[in-house]
């Protein structure tokens, strides 16, 4: 993928089912809001029409062979891409999602090569100017998930979290500074104090200080 030339900023949040880094995004949403930075907040899988057809695999309500559920993640985020988030980068907001490609890696890397996964992406989408990974024990993710009575996905159980958790981390460290680490394990606010630090730190936002 060649170089980014948007004027935006391109913020993404990863971490398992149950991290909180949903949450994260909203209050960052409100954050910048209360500070008149023009943004927007998105998130993946999408829903558009693969993002649909993905959304009743992953609910049980349709079924689909492994290796081509991969490959609709990768349709999705294109679409993603293409639509809305480089339009919005390029009219100067700063975009942060709720998930891109780190997702199909750390999850699509039970079935599929995690290294080929990651090449494939990044030859159709750009890396995001810092990805947050919110990191908390499966255990605590899938308790915060029954205390919430979400409906599980095919991804949710113990073990295979544990897979995906391993890989998140191992990207964390493949990319250095692009990526940072965050103790998911406190309340909203409390995580929330952490990615502000680091988005202060790191001066990856215009008008945070």
């Amino acid at each position: 993928m060649t170089e980014k030339t948007e004027a935006g900023r391109f913020i993404v949040f990863e971490g398992i089912d149950g991290s909180g880094k949903s949450s994260q995004v909203r209050l960052l949403g409100e954050e910048l809001k209360n500070l008149g930075v023009r943004h927007l907040l998105t998130a993946e899988h999408t829903r558009g029409t693969v993002g649909m057809l993905i959304e009743d695999v992953v609910r049980r309500r349709k079924t689909l062979d492994p290796e081509s559920l991969q490959i609709c993640f990768v349709a999705d985020r294109v679409a993603h891409w293409n639509e809305e988030v480089s339009p919005a980068l390029k009219d100067g907001r700063v975009v942060v999602s709720d998930r891109f490609y780190g997702s199909t890696v750390a999850y699509g890397g039970a079935v599929c090569d995690p290294e080929i996964l990651l090449q494939v992406n990044r030859l159709l989408v750009p890396d995001p100017e810092l990805t947050i990974l919110v990191d908390v024990a499966p255990e605590v993710a899938m308790a915060r998930m029954d205390i919430r009575g979400e409906g599980k996905t095919i991804f949710e159980k113990k073990e295979r979290l544990e897979g995906v958790r391993e890989r998140y981390k191992w990207l964390a460290e493949k990319f250095g500074n692009a990526w940072v680490t965050i103790d998911g394990s406190g309340s909203e606010a409390e995580v929330h104090e952490l990615v502000m630090k680091q988005i202060r730190m790191r001066e990856v936002i215009p008008g945070i200080i």
